[in-house]
């Protein structure tokens, strides 16, 4: 992964603050956006092709599964499942931010508790 630097500019107001907008500082700006950009997309598509199952324990067709991840908006995290049957499962959702039990049924979700 790439790390990126940045100097920041201390403007000044006026002739005197020795700080003139012009292009090339304009650019400039524009290029580090463009970085940072770059580097945000390239490190969610890093977290995202990272998210993997460790492990998966099926018995008669209900299983316990462990995962871990980068899931849609939240943070980098644990999942485990316990699925029930087709249409019942429980998950247990580990981040940094908080734990969360859910039941599923049906499609539908349920939290149960959060903490």
């Amino acid at each position: 992964m790439a790390t990126l630097d940045y100097t920041s500019t201390q403007w000044a107001d006026g002739e005197a603050g020795a700080t003139p907008i012009t292009a090339d500082r304009l650019n400039n700006i524009e290029n580090g956006v463009s970085d940072s950009t770059t580097q945000i997309n390239t490190n969610t598509n890093l977290l995202t092709s990272h998210s993997n199952k460790l492990a998966k324990i099926d018995i008669n067709s209900q299983y316990m599964q462990i995962s871990f991840g980068y899931w849609g908006s939240s943070s980098l995290g644990c999942l485990i499942s316990f699925h029930v049957s087709s249409t019942l499962y429980y998950e247990l959702q580990l981040t940094s931010t908080k734990i969360q039990f859910v039941k599923y049924a049906n499609n539908v979700a349920t939290v149960l508790w959060t903490k």
